[in-house]
């Protein structure tokens, strides 16, 4: 809606009741918009033939570029090579502060110390180590600890104070490094030297210097310290691999060499991480797939197509299977495409492939086609059953379809609610509940909210197997998009509303619902103390069926415990009267909803 036309409902519902539009400035935009909407439909004070020139600037229009996406010929996406993008926007990594300094760091040239004097003498005093590798005490001369590591050094002082100072420690700690100068040269994005401080490692360096050109490798890159070679890194280990022995400390003077790539080998389609990869002359093609984290589940182990250009520039093609793929050697510029299988599990209707998803404390989580008439208990197995973490009481069954209705309900019932303040203006309830602006503003909160909310589309379930096995009823029949979630074993149980701390407790077997609300202050005098609610971990909410049995009742690990507040001074007003209704059903799904966590 336009300015234009936002002005004149304002002007109208002015004239109607200009106290109570005051009160909507408490509501959000989006809604007070939505509201004033209806009411102007409400008393068809607009003309529908008006529809005046919109300028640009209302205009609430999502602008964006789509980005065109590059295909081969197998209609694949054009993979990068491996690595590489991960030195794009690198900050500077040369701090030359420390918190603390590592025990085995050698001290040197130029690394400034701080002494804490502490007895008979009170001070701090800093000082830098020179060229000799000395630093200056007054009051215990030149002491060197050039070639000292930093645990050493401090045993050195210990000993001297103790020798020369009665009644005073010193206590010594690192405040700034030295600087160090090292070069970086050869297939090098940026070439030259580089100050860094001597806790610097080659990644550290090759970070620092934007990495190497697309021609430079990630696995070859040699670490000379007066022209003999140190050590070779190979990024691999740490980007693949996690492993960090190859990423040695760097002195100074020292020279990183980024060498050319040698061989680099496409692997795409139906692999989990699809690029281009650098191999070493040792190196196959399981080599090749183990970079590319292995297939996927579409993966046709049978139909896996090696691509080379030959010498005399001619394209060769060779289809083969895993096995015998698997000690293949593989050339600088060989392709290799992963086809997919040909699934029979598949939707008549659109014909696309049905998955379920199963994540968690399974064996072998992940994502599974869909059989027709496969239940939960099938999914189970297929994941290889549960692992000894597995929390089956708080397993998670969610549902595209059921969230879709959720959304659909929470939506209508923020209709139903604006329709309330609609209808409370109009007739003029709304003068009479005392602080009308406190009204409209929790209102348009919990209408915010309904609209902003995503439901999970949770079905509470059960996921023990016997129970399953023995029960179809409480077997369901899984549908496409299924997801199951199975969460670690819980320890703890949550205490949430109108009580006067809400927080998180350990849980114990022997506490009660009404000891933890202890726990959590007790009630605050707004509570509704016989409206209590407890969110259990499959996502059950329960109500007590009597006061003295609840009081007794232990609940189960995982479970949220929701005190209401107590509206029974409102619903005498009509105002209220019409919205409490909706509160309380909104209330109790709103919290099922949060309970699940993320």
């Amino acid at each position: 809606m336009n300015k234009f036309r936002l002005l004149l409902l304002t002007c109208f519902v002015g004239i109607l009741n200009s106290q109570s539009i005051a009160d909507l400035d408490n509501l959000p935009t989006e809604i007070r918009k939505s509201v004033l909407e209806k009411m102007g439909r409400q008393n068809d004070i607009i003309d529908s033939t008006i529809s005046p020139k919109i300028e640009d600037s209302d205009l609430d229009v999502d602008k964006f570029v789509e980005e065109k996406i590059e295909l081969d010929e197998y209609g694949s996406e054009i993979v990068e090579r491996f690595g590489y993008d991960l030195f794009k926007d690198i900050s500077d990594q040369t701090p030359l502060e420390v918190k603390a300094a590592p025990a085995n760091y050698i001290l040197g040239p130029g690394d400034e110390l701080r002494f804490n004097f502490s007895g008979s003498i009170k001070k701090t005093i800093d000082s830098t180590i020179d060229r000799e590798g000395e630093v200056f005490i007054s009051e215990l001369g030149s002491i060197n600890f050039s070639g000292l590591s930093f645990s050493e050094a401090k045993e050195e002082l210990s000993k001297i104070s103790e020798a020369t100072l009665i009644g005073t420690s010193i206590s010594m700690s690192l405040v700034n490094l030295r600087a160090i100068e090292i070069f970086v040269t050869g297939n090098a994005k940026n070439p030259g030297s580089y100050v860094m401080n001597p806790l610097s490692t080659i990644s550290n360096v090759l970070f620092n210097s934007g990495g190497p050109t697309d021609a430079g490798s990630l696995r070859n890159i040699e670490l000379k310290r007066n022209n003999e070679l140190v050590g070779i890194y190979d990024f691999y280990e740490l980007f693949i691999k996690g492993n960090t022995n190859q990423n040695l400390k760097i002195q100074s003077g020292d020279a990183l060499l980024i060498n050319p790539v040698r061989k680099s080998i496409k692997i795409f389609g139906e692999v989990n991480r699809p690029a281009i990869y650098e191999l070493k002359e040792d190196e196959n093609f399981i080599n090749l797939l183990n970079f590319a984290s292995g297939l996927n589940l579409y993966a046709d182990e049978n139909r896996i197509v090696v691509t080379r250009i030959s010498g005399v520039g001619k394209t060769l093609r060779e289809e083969l299977t895993i096995s015998e793929a698997k000690n293949l050697i593989l050339s600088d510029g060989d392709s290799v495409f992963i086809h997919k299988k040909n699934f029979i599990a598949l939707d008549p209707n659109n014909d696309q492939l049905n998955l379920v998803s199963i994540k968690g404390e399974v064996k072998n989580p992940g994502s599974y086609p869909l059989q027709s008439g496969e239940r939960l208990s099938d999914l189970i197995l297929k994941a290889g059953g549960f692992n000894d973490q597995a929390y089956i009481e708080a397993g998670i069954f969610l549902r595209q379809k059921v969230a879709e209705k959720e959304k659909e309900a929470l939506s209508a019932t923020a209709d139903q609610l604006e329709d309330g303040i609609v209808s409370s203006i109009t007739n003029g309830s709304l003068q009479n509940i005392g602080d009308a602006s406190l009204a409209i503003d929790l209102l348009g909160k919990i209408i915010k909210r309904l609209k902003e909310a995503e439901p999970v589309g949770r079905i509470v379930a059960t996921f023990d197997l016997d129970q399953l096995e023995n029960n179809e009823d409480l077997n369901l029949i899984l549908l496409d998009q299924d997801q199951i979630i199975i969460p670690k074993k819980s320890s703890t149980v949550s205490v949430t509303g109108q009580v006067l701390a809400p927080a998180t407790f350990v849980y114990s077997e022997n506490l009660s619902v009404y000891d933890y609300i202890d726990l959590a202050g007790g009630f605050t005098t707004a509570a509704a103390e016989d409206q209590l609610l407890v969110i259990l971990p499959n996502g059950q909410a329960l109500r007590p069926s009597s006061f003295f049995k609840f009081k007794q009742d232990r609940i189960l690990p995982g479970s949220t415990i929701i005190v209401n507040r107590d509206t029974t001074s409102l619903s005498r007003l009509s105002f209220w009267r019409s919205v409490l209704p909706i509160f309380s059903s909104l209330i109790t799904s709103l919290a099922a909803i949060d309970a699940i966590g993320d």
